[in-house]
């Protein structure tokens, strides 16, 4: 049976006190270690924790305060697009009379 990645358990050669990364070696003295970064919060996670001023404690708060911004967000614009005060004013009288013919019928 082949072993399969991450399953180092059967690999008697397996040391994971390295601090350089999981580094194993086979039978033929082949040795494997990894090249990629370990798992980083994205920017804007970081850029929230950073930028609340210590109110915001880890990750998780983070997402929650991202979430309810663009759930606050999404009610303004909807609030915005389907307007909130149905007709603006009506236009003065001096001003709509004012207008040539054709635009005073299109302002009433």
């Amino acid at each position: 049976m082949n072993p399969q990645p991450g399953n180092d358990k059967g690999n008697v050669n397996f040391r994971a006190g390295d601090d350089s990364g999981v580094k194993y070696t086979d039978e033929t003295g082949w040795r494997a270690m990894r090249y990629y970064r370990e798992p980083q919060s994205p920017k804007l996670i970081q850029w929230v924790l950073k930028y609340s001023g210590g109110l915001i404690k880890d990750e998780r708060q983070a997402n929650y305060v991202l979430v309810g911004f663009a759930v606050l967000a999404i009610i303004i614009s909807l609030f915005l697009f389907f307007g909130g005060g149905g007709r603006t004013g009506s236009i003065p009288a001096n001003i709509r009379n004012s207008q040539p013919p054709w635009l005073k019928d299109q302002l009433k």
